[in-house]
């Protein structure tokens, strides 16, 4: 997949290390997913760290161009430009109140998809990931990654939204 990218740093934004690591991950993975199945051969991304170019490029690596259609991600503040497929990306209840006032893009009126990652439901159960009984801490670890990413409307760090053209 032919990629384009920017940088559009956005301050207080998390370390990306464990859960935050782990839902960059889930982003990514569906927003490429999303883009092949779309027929997106050209996609630009605006990223709010640095650190995310690397896992970016390597999705458009290894994601083939299925199609002529144009994508743009709004990862981080940025004018929406015309694009087939624009996804853009919003901080839910869970992330600080300085990212949530962070004004995100919609470039219609419903999104056609959702996905909340990083759930409340992942956060609580990640408490009990440290129980000295192996026996919760398993359970702790199963219910973490069942409710880790959700397309169901749930209080959540981050959310994608995917909308058709702009």
């Amino acid at each position: 997949m032919e990629l384009e990218v920017q940088l559009n740093p956005l301050p207080g934004f998390p370390a990306l290390e464990g859960a935050h690591e782990l839902a960059w991950s889930y982003l990514l993975d569906a927003l490429f997913a999303d883009a092949y199945h779309a027929g997106v051969g050209r996609l630009e991304v605006v990223l709010p760290h640095p650190d995310l170019r690397e896992g970016v490029g390597l999705r458009a690596r290894l994601t083939p161009s299925s199609g002529d259609k144009t994508g743009l991600a709004l990862l981080a503040p940025a004018p929406s430009g015309k694009a087939d497929r624009v996804y853009t990306l919003e901080f839910g209840l869970l992330a600080p109140a300085r990212l949530r006032r962070t004004k995100p893009t919609r470039p219609g009126k419903e999104p056609e998809g959702s996905l909340y990652v990083y759930t409340l439901r992942a956060k609580l159960a990640g408490l009990g990931m440290r129980s000295p009984n192996p026996a919760w801490a398993d359970r702790a670890w199963r219910a973490v990654r069942q409710h880790f990413a959700s397309t169901q409307s749930t209080p959540s760090f981050y959310r994608l939204l995917t909308w058709g053209a702009s």
